[in-house]
C-alpha cells in the first residue's frame, strides 16, 4: 500500500468515472479510501482527496445524500486541516454547491456558490480558471431559478474572461459559451444561442475533433436549440449522427450515449413519429434501469419520457402507471419537493387531465402549485407553467372564471419574468384568447390571438407547429364571431391543449458539460 500503488489506483477510478463506467469507479474508490484511511489517517490531505472523488462518483450516479454527507465531511476536514481558504477546501465548498444543486435545494447552493467564489476571487484573483469555474456554477444555479438575467450577465462576464485568460478556443471557454446559449435558449432567444451553439460547435470540432466528447455534447446541445424552434428534421439528422457517434466513441451503454438515445426519442415525439419514439424510449429505459439502477434520476426521467409518448398515443393506462410509479420513486430518491418530483406530479396530473379524471387532475396540480410557490418561489418560471397547468384543467371542467382570473396572473407574471417575447409568455396569451373564444368573447379574444400569432412567427417561425395551430385557431375564431357560433377543429383544440402545456416531461437533455467539471476529480 505504497504511495504509488494508491496514486494508480485513484488514476484507475478516475478512468473509470470518466468512461462512465460509476459503480466499478465507485468501489475502486471506495477501496482506495479505506487504504488511505488505513495508512494515512482520516485527515492527510491525500485521504481527503479520496473522499472527495468517491463524492463525485456517487453524485455522477444520482447517490445525492451519501454524495452530499460525504462532501460535507470532507469539507469540514479540509478546513479543519488545511483552513477556510485553502484551493482544495474551496473545491470542497464547489463540489458540495454542486450536490446541492442536483438535489433542487437551489437557495443553498446558490449561497455556497456565492461564498465560494468571494473566497477564490480573494484567494486566487478575479482570473483564475477556479475563479471562473465558480462563476459558471452560480450562473448555472440562478438559471436553474429561473433567475434568466442575472444568469445571464453573469455568463457573459465569465466567457469574456476565459477568452482573455485562456483564448477563444479553449476547451473551458468553448463550454462557457455553451452555458451562455443554455440560458440564451431557456429565455426563448433562439437565434442567438443556435448562433452560438454553431460557433461552439466548429470551435469546439476544430479544436478537440469531430468524435472527442465535448464535440459529441456541442452536437447535442445544437440539436436541443433546433427543436426548441420546431427545426425538427435538422433536430433529427443531429441528434441521429450524435447518438452514432457515441456509441463508437462511449459504447451504448454509457451514460451520454443513453441521453442522446432519449433526445432523439424527444424530438420522434415532437414530430408525431410516437411509435418510433416509444421504441426508443422503452430501450432508453431498459439500458438505463441495467447501468444506473432502478432509482437513479436519470431513469426516473426516462420513465417519465416514456410515460409522456404513451400519453401523446392515447395509451392512457399504461403511461397513468408508468407516472405513479415514476412519482414512488422520485418521492423516494429525491424527496417530495425535489424540481424533479414536481415534474412527475405535474407529469401524473397532466395524463388524469387527458383521461377526464379533472378531480383527481385539478388536485393534484394544486398541491404541485402549493410546493413549486414554497420551494422555488411565485414567480419561478416552473412556478408559472404549474399556473398554467391549473388553469388547463380548470377550462376543461367549464371552470371559467377561475381558469380566466390564473391565466391572466400568469400571463402578468410571464411578462415580467420572462418577457413579452418568451414563448411561454406567447403560450399564456394564446391559452387566454381560447379561453375567452370558449365562452365567444371574440371581441377580447381576437386581439390577444393576433398578438400570439404575431410573436410566435417572429419567435420561432411561420412554420413552428405552434405557429400554424395559433394561426388556424385565429381562424377558427373570426369564422366563429361571424358566424355567432364556436366552431372548433378536434386537431386544433388539441394543439393548443399541447401548446399551453409548457412543462410536460422532464426531459434528458445533452447538457452534460453544465456544473461536470467543477467537480475537479484529482489523483494524488
Amino acid at each position: 500500500d505504497d504511495a504509488e500503488t494508491l496514486s494508480s489506483m485513484g488514476m484507475v477510478g478516475l478512468a473509470r468515472e470518466l468512461g462512465g463506467k460509476y459503480e466499478e469507479a465507485e468501489a475502486i474508490n471506495r477501496q482506495t479510501l479505506a487504504r488511505r484511511e488505513k495508512v494515512l489517517g482520516h485527515e492527510h490531505p491525500n485521504t481527503l482527496t479520496s473522499m472527495s472523488n468517491l463524492a463525485n462518483v456517487l453524485t455522477r450516479q444520482g447517490k445525492y445524500e451519501e454524495a452530499e454527507a460525504m462532501n460535507r465531511q470532507t469539507l469540514a476536514r479540509r478546513e479543519k486541516v488545511l483552513g477556510h481558504e485553502h484551493p482544495n477546501t474551496l473545491t470542497s465548498m464547489s463540489n458540495l454547491a454542486l450536490v446541492l444543486t442536483r438535489q433542487g435545494k437551489y437557495e443553498e447552493a446558490e449561497a455556497m456558490n456565492r461564498q465560494t467564489l468571494a473566497r477564490r476571487e480573494k484567494v486566487l484573483g478575479h482570473e483564475h480558471p477556479n475563479t471562473l469555474t465558480s462563476m459558471s456554477n452560480l450562473a448555472n444555479v440562478l438559471t436553474r431559478q429561473g433567475k434568466y438575467e442575472e444568469a445571464e450577465a453573469m455568463h457573459r462576464q465569465t466567457l469574456a474572461r476565459y477568452e482573455k485568460v485562456l483564448g477563444h478556443e479553449h476547451p473551458e471557454t468553448l463550454t462557457s459559451m455553451s452555458n451562455l446559449a443554455g440560458v440564451l435558449n431557456r429565455q426563448g432567444k433562439y437565434e442567438e444561442a443556435e448562433a452560438m451553439n454553431r460557433q461552439e460547435l466548429e470551435c469546439t470540432k476544430k479544436v478537440l475533433g469531430p468524435e472527442h466528447p465535448n464535440t459529441l455534447t456541442s452536437m447535442s446541445n445544437l440539436a436541443l436549440v433546433l427543436d426548441s424552434q420546431g427545426k425538427y428534421e435538422e433536430a433529427e439528422a443531429m441528434n441521429r449522427q450524435t447518438l452514432a457517434r457515441r456509441e463508437k466513441v462511449l459504447g451504448r451503454e454509457h451514460p451520454d450515449t443513453l441521453t442522446s438515445m432519449s433526445n432523439l426519442a424527444l424530438v420522434l415525439n415532437s414530430q408525431g413519429k410516437h411509435e418510433e419514439a416509444e421504441a426508443m424510449n422503452r430501450q432508453t429505459l431498459a439500458r438505463c434501469e441495467k447501468v444506473l439502477g432502478h432509482e437513479h434520476p436519470d431513469t426516473l426521467t426516462s420513465m417519465s419520457n416514456l410515460a409522456g409518448v404513451l400519453n401523446r398515443q392515447g395509451k392512457y393506462e399504461e403511461a397513468e402507471a408508468m407516472n405513479r410509479q415514476t412519482l414512488v420513486r422520485s418521492q423516494k430518491v429525491l424527496g417530495h419537493e425535489h424540481p424533479d418530483t414536481l415534474t412527475s406530479m405535474s407529469n401524473l396530473a397532466l395524463v388524469l387531465d387527458s383521461q377526464g379524471k379533472y378531480e383527481e387532475a385539478e388536485a393534484m396540480h394544486r398541491k404541485e402549485l402549493a410546493i413549486c410557490e414554497k420551494v422555488l418561489g411565485p414567480e419561478h418560471p416552473d412556478t408559472l407553467t404549474s399556473m398554467s397547468n391549473l388553469a388547463g384543467v380548470l377550462d376543461s371542467q367549464g371552470k371559467y372564471e377561475e381558469a380566466e382570473a390564473m391565466n391572466r396572473q400568469t400571463l402578468v407574471r410571464r411578462e415580467k419574468v420572462l418577457g413579452r417575447e418568451h414563448p411561454d409568455t406567447l403560450t399564456s396569451i394564446y391559452c387566454l384568447a381560447y379561453l375567452l373564444t370558449h365562452q365567444q368573447r371574440h371581441s377580447e379574444s381576437l386581439p390577444l390571438y393576433k398578438r400570439a400569432c404575431a410573436g410566435y412567427e417572429a419567435v420561432l417561425g411561420k412554420d413552428h407547429p405552434t405557429t400554424r395551430a395559433c394561426h388556424q385557431d385565429y381562424a377558427d375564431a373570426l369564422a366563429s364571431q361571424e358566424q355567432s357560433q364556436l366552431v372548433i377543429s378536434p386537431t386544433i383544440a388539441g394543439s393548443t391543449k399541447s401548446a399551453r402545456i409548457g412543462k410536460g416531461s422532464k426531459l434528458l437533455r445533452g447538457l452534460a458539460k453544465i456544473g461536470i467539471r467543477s467537480s475537479k476529480s484529482s489523483v494524488r
